[in-house]
């Protein structure tokens, strides 16, 4: 009897990878990258790559017609010549770098092994070019509200704040800073695209920063009260009134007084404005005291009357 272990096929892993040169962005997209690939070099030979290596996800860019790309060498010897026909310099002042993770090394593309939600980044450009990144303190913000953005620098795998001129490109719009800083406030709702450059430097990541419209103020909420006036045993009015927050009291003399306070007089002068029962007719403001004095109400049954003089109220009684 003869026994078979099942052979599983390994599953693919899910990265980023962007491709940069310092005058565009060729590739920045989360591609799906097998256990191994097949890769020709530019001898001709066929290389097989094993254990989720970089050179594949290269590969399977390729293979969807995404990108055109080149390597000399087999192993961790294989080395980017060129993507889309943008070769390594001559004297190699300039030349495909690899990066993951923001780490470079020593070896070539064939040398890397990724691992599930990695960062892969090939850059055109010196030796050891300091890669930007961008941060901000919020994702999410609206029209109006003020968010700092801020240039980071990575070198040697190491992350520091970049102090220096860079530009903050968002939705096209390019905005400078010598600072590697910029407050920025938006006047329009949207997601915003945002990345950051610097001369010599390898631009950063795309971030997206979703501005909502400013949302409408909640109304303030009344102050309700019941309101009994009498004028002796006549109950002239009696109900519920909303008293605003805020009210323009006018006194005898057509002044004009502005207050913020719910109480009693603009509860009355609430009242006054919904009733056909009576109405204010004298109104004094003592401003030594900068208090008012109610010395009339005029009420309109059973006949028109004023009432002066020694008007009092009692509050929850």
């Amino acid at each position: 009897v003869l026994f078979f272990s099942p052979v599983y096929a390994e599953e693919n892993i899910d990265i980023n990878l962007r491709i940069e040169t310092p005058e565009q962005t060729i590739f920045d997209q989360r591609i799906s990258v097998p256990e191994s690939c097949a890769v020709i070099d530019s001898a001709g030979t066929t290389s097989t790559y094993e254990n989720y290596t970089a050179i594949c996800a290269l590969q399977i860019a390729m293979e969807s017609e995404n990108i055109v790309y080149q390597v000399t060498g087999t192993s961790t010897n294989a080395f980017v010549d060129s993507i889309n026909d943008v070769n390594n310099a001559s004297d190699w002042s300039k030349f495909w770098n690899v990066y993951v993770n923001n780490v470079s090394s020593d070896f070539g593309i064939g040398n890397f092994s990724l691992k599930n939600d990695d960062q892969l980044l090939l850059t055109y450009s010196p030796w050891s070019s300091q890669l930007l990144s961008l941060d901000f303190n919020s994702s999410t913000i609206e029209i109006g509200q003020n968010t700092t953005l801020s240039t980071k620098y990575w070198d040697a795998g190491i992350e520091g704040n970049y102090i220096g001129e860079v530009n903050f490109i968002i939705n096209d719009t390019t905005y400078n800073s010598t600072s590697g800083t910029l407050n920025y406030i938006p006047d329009t709702e949207g997601e915003k695209e945002i990345y950051v450059e610097a001369e010599g430097k390898t631009r950063s990541e795309k971030k997206y920063l979703t501005v909502n419209p400013t949302p409408e103020p909640e109304p303030e909420a009344l102050t309700q009260v019941n309101i009994n006036l009498r004028y002796q045993n006549n109950l002239i009015f009696s109900g519920q009134v909303e008293i605003p927050t805020s009210t323009t009291i006018i006194d005898n003399t057509g002044t004009e007084h502005f207050t913020t306070s719910t109480n009693v007089l603009t509860a009355l002068l609430a009242t006054d404005t919904t009733s056909t029962d009576f109405s204010i007719a004298d109104l004094q403001y003592y401003e030594s005291y900068s208090s008012f004095y109610l010395n009339c109400i005029e009420i309109t049954t059973p006949t028109t009357t004023s009432l002066c003089g020694n008007w009092n109220y009692v509050v929850d009684d």
